[in-house]
C-alpha cells in the first residue's frame, strides 16, 4: 500500500512540476472548478553562511551543448577540489528528464536554465523552484554587482529576489555596410522605435531587391521573436497576473511588423538561423544588417569588412518605448532541494569570475556580461581575413580593433537600457500563431487579440 501511495504523491509531484515548468495542458476531469495558482509568498533567502557542502556537485548536460558545459566543468574543477557527478542526457529528453527528477526531490544541484526552451522561468522562480541568492549575493565578499554590465541581474529577479542569475547576454546591437545603407536611402535618424526601424526597413526593402542576391533586410528569415524580445513590450506580467499590460505599443508593434512580415516569413522553414560571423552575407549583398552575436562573431566579422576596406557602422536599435533592450540568454539557477548549494553557488560564481567570463568556449552562446571581460576580449580580440573558401582565418599579428574603435563598441554596449529574460518557446509560439492570420490578413487585429488574450489568461492560469 505504501508503494501505491508513494508512486501517487510522485505522479502528483511531476504534474505540478510540468505546470510550474512549462505551463503544459494537464487536465483531470474534477467536478471542482479549476482555481488560478496563486505564487508562492517572497520570503528571506538563506545568506552566504547558511550554504551547505556535500560530497558530490550534480550537474545534468545535454549532449547537443557538451563541449561548452564540461570545459565549464573542467575549469571549474582546477579552481575547486569539488568532485562533479556528470549525467549526460539526450537532447530530446533533457528538458523533462530534469522536471521529473526535480518533482521527485533529486535533479541537478545546478540548472542549465539556457537550455531549457519550454520552460516558464518566471513561473518557475516564482514557485520557488529555485534557490533565492538575493542575501547570498549581497554577502558574498568577493561579488560586486556593478562589475556587470547595468541591469542585467535586475532581468532575473522577480519581486526583487534572485532566483535566477545570468551568464551571459545578447545586445541590441546590429553591423551593416554604411555606403550600403546610403545607397539603400536607409535613414537612421529617423529611428527611435522598433516599429520605426521595421517601417524603415519595408520602405527601403523594394531599392534591395534589385539586387538578386538579396534576401531580406536582417541575417536571416523568422526574426519575429528577437524583435519582440528587443522591442522590450512584455506578453505577461507575471507579478501583477495581467497579460498583455502595454496593449498600445504591442499594437503598434505588431502593426509595423504585419508590414515586415512579407519579407520576413518562411512557412517552409520557420526557424530563424543565429549567424555568428556576418562578413560573407553582408558583403555578397544578401542583407543589411547582422546581428553580432557572440565574442567569435563581433571581431571577426567587423575586422574582415575593415581589412577588406569596407567602412562599416554598428547600431544599438531601439525598443518599442525608445529604450535599447538586451536579452539574457545564459540564465541558470541553483535547485531548491539541493544538498550541496555552496558548491552550486561556486560553480556559479566561476562561471561569472573574470577567468571563465573571458574565455568564449565556457559562456552559453551570446556576449559576456563582465564589464572588464567585454572590454579586455574586445581590445585583445586577433583581427581576421577573409582565406581560401571564404572562411574567416585568424591573423594573430594584427588586432581586430584598434583602443578607440573598442572603446567605441564599449559605449554602445554600456548604453543599453535594461535586459529582459528570455520567453519561453511555448510563449512565443503561442503569440506568433494566433496573430499569423492577421499578418496574412486573414482575420482583423481585434479577433486575434482577444484569442491571444484568452490563450494567455489561461496560459497564466494553469
Amino acid at each position: 500500500m505504501k508503494t501505491k501511495q508513494s508512486c501517487f504523491i510522485l505522479l502528483i509531484n511531476v504534474v505540478f512540476f510540468l505546470h510550474v515548468f512549462t505551463g503544459c495542458n494537464v487536465s483531470f476531469d474534477m467536478s471542482e472548478p479549476s482555481i488560478s495558482p496563486e505564487w508562492a509568498e517572497p520570503s528571506d533567502g538563506p545568506g552566504y553562511d547558511d550554504l551547505v557542502e556535500t560530497d558530490k556537485l550534480v550537474l545534468y548536460i545535454r549532449q547537443s551543448n557538451e563541449r561548452v558545459e564540461r570545459r565549464m566543468i573542467n575549469l571549474f574543477q582546477q579552481a575547486y577540489d569539488v568532485d562533479v557527478e556528470i549525467v549526460t542526457v539526450s537532447k530530446e529528453e533533457y528538458e523533462e528528464r530534469i522536471i521529473n527528477d526535480l518533482a521527485a526531490g533529486s535533479g541537478p544541484d545546478v540548472i542549465f536554465l539556457y537550455e531549457m526552451f519550454y520552460t516558464d522561468i518566471d513561473k518557475a522562480a516564482l514557485n520557488h523552484s529555485f534557490l533565492d541568492l538575493t542575501n547570498v549575493l549581497a554577502e558574498d565578499p568577493e561579488f560586486h554587482k556593478e562589475d556587470y554590465l547595468d541591469g542585467v541581474f535586475e532581468a532575473c529577479q522577480h519581486y526583487g529576489r534572485q532566483y535566477v542569475v545570468p551568464l551571459s547576454c545578447e545586445l541590441p546591437l546590429v553591423a551593416s555596410i554604411r555606403s550600403d545603407l546610403e545607397e539603400l536611402g536607409f535613414r537612421w535618424d529617423g529611428v527611435d522605435t522598433m516599429s520605426d526601424l521595421l517601417e524603415e526597413s519595408v520602405r527601403v526593402t523594394p531599392k534591395a531587391e534589385v539586387n538578386s542576391n538579396f534576401q531580406q533586410m536582417f541575417c536571416s528569415k523568422n526574426t519575429f521573436q528577437r524583435l519582440l524580445l528587443f522591442s522590450s513590450i512584455p506578453v505577461i506580467n507575471y507579478e501583477t497576473g495581467e497579460v498583455l499590460p502595454d496593449e498600445k505599443n504591442f499594437r503598434d508593434f505588431l502593426e509595423s511588423y504585419k508590414l515586415y512580415f512579407p519579407y520576413d516569413y518562411n512557412e517552409a522553414d520557420r526557424a530563424m538561423y543565429h549567424r555568428a560571423l556576418g562578413y560573407d552575407v553582408l558583403t555578397a549583398g544578401r542583407c543589411a544588417f547582422v546581428f553580432p552575436r557572440n565574442m567569435d562573431g563581433l571581431p571577426a566579422t567587423l575586422s574582415v569588412l575593415k581589412n577588406e576596406s569596407y567602412d562599416y557602422v554598428i547600431h544599438s536599435i531601439p525598443g518599442q518605448t525608445k529604450e535599447s533592450v538586451g536579452i539574457v540568454c545564459g540564465p541558470v539557477a541553483i535547485n531548491a532541494n539541493s544538498k550541496n548549494t555552496l558548491n552550486a553557488y561556486r560553480f556559479i560564481k566561476f562561471i561569472l569570475s573574470e577567468t571563465s567570463q573571458k574565455d568564449r568556449y565556457t559562456i552559453p552562446d551570446g556576449m559576456p556580461i563582465l564589464k572588464k571581460a567585454l572590454y579586455d576580449g574586445l581590445v585583445n580580440s586577433t583581427g581576421f581575413t577573409r582565406g581560401p573558401g571564404g572562411n574567416a582565418m585568424p591573423d594573430y599579428e594584427d588586432r581586430a580593433f584598434t583602443e578607440d574603435e573598442a572603446e567605441m563598441i564599449m559605449e554602445l554596449i554600456t548604453g543599453t537600457d535594461r535586459f529582459v529574460l528570455n520567453l519561453s518557446n511555448e510563449i512565443i509560439e503561442m503569440v506568433c500563431d494566433t496573430m499569423l492570420p492577421f499578418f496574412q490578413n486573414e482575420a482583423s487585429y481585434e479577433f486575434c487579440l482577444n484569442d491571444l488574450r484568452s490563450k494567455l489568461t489561461f496560459y497564466l492560469s494553469e
